[in-house]
């Protein structure tokens, strides 16, 4: 494990310090601090769960006032990864949280901490540190710090009831309101699932086979994201054929938009063959969200994904630019030999599952 440096490659470098630091307890504190002043809830609780993934524990870039006794004014935070491309495995880190006090912006502390993550990752042997840079922090990661940016993320909509969309037209079109699903067909053998087997990373390898690359999702990995977030609420159910997991479904019924939506997380089957299920799984998710009051369900699903034809089966459209709810990209920076896919705006397979604020 190398050891932490300070850098002081920043604005102001007399009163602000960088260092790059592992995630450590007494970390909690000030985390938490800095997150609530810009309204973010991140408990204690939240955060030793996040940084002590499954392939290893998180880093992070801290900003520290010198002259106020070295206190944190800053954070840029990172996970370790493991990318499977094709029969490679990829070990890099992905950028999850930032958050800089409102009274050092403009100070040249975003630019220190992304300079002192990005040398951190390379210290440590990291092929690649990668993310999903939103709008204001889009340009500093392509323009200044070099990361390829290979697109925007692909969102999904499906709207379950008409006033939700309506209402992003006018306000006053909200009043027109009523279901848009119908009841769906049973599903046969599908069951909760509370915690995950080997069945479900065989259903992952079977899915995998089909993508470019995409973080590698074993049952071990999904346990750690789905099962152990704490206070998630995560609901996950799998359809089973001949004794296998064929097809599965993550999803979280949330407040969110000015709405409820249903957002689905994960949506994985083992093949074209079992395309049909899935959307039937998914019919079944999304109905039982529309009886719990939901106004639209999301998802993120690139057009290349095995998973595409279930969506489009289960009434899941593109969701056109004006209705997206954020402008988020995803965007790699390699920080050595990276298979091509790995680089390409085609190659990756991301969901919601991928994403850490749901």
């Amino acid at each position: 494990m190398t050891a932490p440096f300070a850098s002081t490659a920043a604005a102001e470098p007399s009163v602000i310090k960088f260092e790059f630091v592992p995630f450590t307890p007494d970390l909690n504190e000030p985390f938490c601090r800095l997150f609530a002043k810009e309204g973010f809830d991140r408990s204690s609780e939240y955060l030793r769960w996040g940084f002590r993934s499954v392939p290893g524990n998180g880093w992070a870039a801290l900003a520290r006032d010198r002259d106020r006794e070295g206190e944190i004014i800053g954070v840029m935070a990172m996970v370790p990864t493991k990318i499977r491309a094709g029969s490679e495995i990829v070990r890099g880190f992905q950028a999850v949280d930032l958050v800089v006090d409102e009274d050092y912006r403009g100070r040249g502390v975003f630019m220190g901490l992304g300079k002192a993550l990005l040398d951190g990752a390379e210290s440590l042997g990291a092929a690649m540190v990668w993310g999903f840079p939103n709008e204001s922090a889009a340009h500093a990661w392509f323009n200044r710090f070099g990361w390829l940016k290979l697109g925007p993320v692909p969102y999904m909509i499906r709207p379950l009831r008409s006033g939700f969309v309506l209402g992003r037209l006018a306000p006053a079109m909200r009043r027109v309101d009523f279901r848009l699903t119908r009841r769906p067909r049973p599903v046969a053998g599908l069951r909760e699932v509370k915690r995950f087997d080997a069945k479900a990373g065989r259903l992952w390898q079977q899915f995998a086979r089909s993508t470019g690359c995409a973080l590698d999702r074993n049952a071990d990995w999904l346990n750690w994201r789905i099962v152990d977030r704490p206070g998630a609420g995560y609901r996950t159910v799998a359809a089973y054929a001949d004794g296998e997991m064929a097809a599965l479904v993550t999803s979280a019924i949330v407040p969110r938009y000015g709405g409820v939506i249903h957002f689905v997380l994960e949506a994985l089957c083992r093949g074209s063959a079992d395309t049909r299920l899935l959307a039937d799984v998914l019919r079944h998710e999304i109905r039982r969200a529309a009886d719990a009051g939901a106004d639209a369900a999301l998802c993120w699903c690139p057009a290349s994904a095995p998973s595409r034809g279930a969506y489009l089966r289960s009434g899941f459209v593109p969701l056109p630019e004006w209705m997206r709810p954020a402008k988020t990209y995803l965007g790699v920076k390699p920080l050595g030999p990276l298979p091509e896919v790995v680089t390409s705006d085609r190659g990756w397979y991301v969901s919601f599952l991928d994403f850490d604020v749901i």
